[in-house]
């Protein structure tokens, strides 16, 4: 069985067109319940691709054996995560003591969550899912499953924003950092995502934090170099172990499509704005999104978790690009080009052996051999 093949990346290209075809029956019809309708089938197809999978991608090594050892709610004594997460899986545990089902659950509630959000923004929630697809929405669900609740709780939380509703906001995302500490940079965000950032300094933020990144200047560097942590050596080992050889990213079609979409996004920023309410807190997280990735390229761990938390706005805000004709005709290029670079990241992301897909409705590779091909890819993987 071969650790590389695009083979492994059809079903969930066959997934992406799909969506895309439910998408352009609802084009074509006028009828309001209809249109409902094909979004009900496109979340279901969704849910059950996603809810029903077998040992995909990396992360399930820890989580299956997490859940098995979990006791139920009624003997939990120790946390082996964070609380909250814990607590939400031992309950589960509980009434249904098996792990594909706990997965069902989960994909479940993200997606109930999910999905009421989105409802929130005047645009397809097909098209919604086809982003979600191609912009880490699967790495996220498959392999971040404590992050999610926290990045859905956020989502949520972004209308206390647009509300000036800072206790709220805050108790939320609270919450979400009973699921995972990495919601802590949720909680300055409040003041942060609400700033109207001129349109010049968008441009210069963009091209500064480009040349940062292929010049090959290190920001984590830098802060380990002037903060104060002379007592905290072993913080900096643990960075140091975490530094990523960034070179492969460099000139690559990731940075050239990361490029190109924040720009894309800031050349239309008045447009959008036009049809999206309180859009700067969407397009906000979009260019912290890219600052992320940029700045702190060279510390694995950091660009793996952090970035990842703001990358809904691209999900939702590319839905309008398709869905309310903001690019003119004379551009339309631009939107296949874009449809482009997701069908290549869907691909590209998904053409190894730890994504080989099984649903359990028709037979899985037990743990034992799954768990053996992610130590072989990850052994193989090049950052």
């Amino acid at each position: 069985m071969p650790t590389f093949s695009y083979l492994y990346s059809c079903p969930y290209l066959l997934l992406w067109l799909w969506l895309l075809f439910l998408y352009s029956k609802t084009k074509k019809c006028h009828n309001n319940n209809k249109r409902k309708r094909y979004e009900k089938i496109a979340v279901i197809i969704v849910v059950l691709f996603i809810g029903l999978r077998g040992f995909v991608y990396s992360d399930f090594t820890n989580y299956y054996v997490f859940f098995e050892s979990l006791p139920d709610v009624y003997n939990l004594t120790t946390f082996s995560y964070e609380p909250g997460f814990v607590i939400y899986s031992s309950i589960i545990k509980t009434i249904f003591p098996n792990y594909f089902i706990w997965i069902l659950i989960n994909t479940l509630v993200d997606f109930y969550f999910f999905v009421l959000v989105f409802r929130r923004y005047d645009t397809s929630l097909i098209l919604i899912l086809c982003f979600f697809i191609a912009y880490q929405g699967l790495g996220i669900e498959f392999n971040l499953l404590r992050n999610v609740k926290a990045i859905i709780l956020f989502m949520y939380s972004i209308k206390f924003i647009e509300e000036r509703k800072i206790i709220p906001f805050i108790l939320c995302n609270l919450l979400g950092v009973t699921f995972h500490y990495s919601a802590l940079i949720y909680l300055p965000m409040y003041y942060l995502l609400n700033i109207e950032i001129s349109n010049k300094l968008k441009w210069i933020i963009i091209f500064t934090s480009a040349s940062t990144f292929l010049l090959g200047y290190s920001i984590s560097f830098w802060l380990l170099n002037h903060l104060p942590l002379d007592g905290e050596m072993d913080l900096v080992k643990k960075v140091l172990v975490y530094t990523n050889d960034t070179s492969s990213y460099k000139l690559s079609f990731g940075f050239f499509e990361r490029t190109f979409n924040i720009c894309l996004l800031t050349y239309y920023y008045n447009r959008l704005n036009s049809v999206i309410s309180n859009f700067k807190i969407l397009y906000n997280c979009a260019l912290a999104f890219y600052l992320l990735f940029m700045l702190f390229a060279d510390v694995l761990v950091f660009v793996e978790r952090f970035p990842v938390l703001f990358v809904f706005s691209y999900w939702i805000i590319f839905s309008h690009l398709f869905s309310k004709n903001i690019i003119g005709s004379k551009y339309k290029p631009l939107l296949i080009l874009l449809l482009f670079f997701s069908f290549f990241r869907i691909a590209k992301e998904n053409n190894h052996l730890l994504a080989k897909y099984e649903n359990v409705l028709f037979g899985i590779t037990d743990y034992k051999t799954r768990a053996k091909h992610a130590e072989i890819v990850l052994n193989e993987f090049t950052y």
